[in-house]
């Protein structure tokens, strides 16, 4: 039986800077940094000079509730970042896909295209099997159907029309993250 991964991990980098704790059989890092004495805990980011760069929850205006509750069926948003969040800052959302959802999703999953250039990951959630996807991603562009099996990150240049997104099968979660390189998430839907 191979080792778990708090056995794999050296002990130096699970306790480096922070302290640990145990969440089931993963061992999980907090940082904390002292402020006129007193600790910082629980996700809440001690004032500081940079501190307003990292972002370790959700915000993100640019989704109804509604849209947010149907997301939410098929698929958690982990964070999000753009330049409304961080100033600055380019966009980046990245997410778990639990199952394919039960309808079409429009937003961001119909063929468009941005201004910029953008990424697009797509991870299996097996550290033994890093490159098995654990599922089926159906992805287009232009006019090139790809399925995807493999752990794979996209290169889309702006300009270039780009999906739709279908996840045609989720076996184990699969990592997705997308990051354009403009403050905001705009796209062009295509007429």
């Amino acid at each position: 039986m191979g080792k778990g991964f708090s056995e794999r991990v050296p002990r130096m980098a699970r306790a480096q800077r922070g302290k640990a704790w145990e969440s089931g059989s993963l061992r999980m890092i907090r940082s904390e940094r002292k402020t006129d004495g007193k600790n910082k805990e629980d996700g809440e980011m001690a004032e500081s000079k940079y501190g307003k760069h990292i972002v370790t929850e959700l915000k993100t205006t640019r989704f109804t509730p509604e849209y947010a509750a149907k997301y939410a069926q098929w698929a958690t948003r982990i964070l999000w970042m753009d330049n409304k969040i961080v100033d600055g800052a380019f966009q980046m959302n990245c997410s778990w896909y639990l199952r394919p959802p039960a309808e079409p999703t429009p937003e961001g999953s119909g063929p468009h295209t941005h201004d910029a250039d953008e990424i697009i990951g797509f991870f299996g959630s097996d550290y033994q099997k890093p490159y098995d996807l654990g599922g089926e991603v159906e992805f287009w562009l232009e006019d090139e159907q790809h399925i995807i099996t493999s752990s794979a990150m996209i290169f889309v240049p702006g300009g270039m029309k780009h999906c739709p997104l279908i996840l045609r099968r989720v076996d184990r979660p699969i990592f997705h993250f997308s990051t354009v390189t403009t403050g905001q998430y705009e796209l062009i839907r295509e007429k």
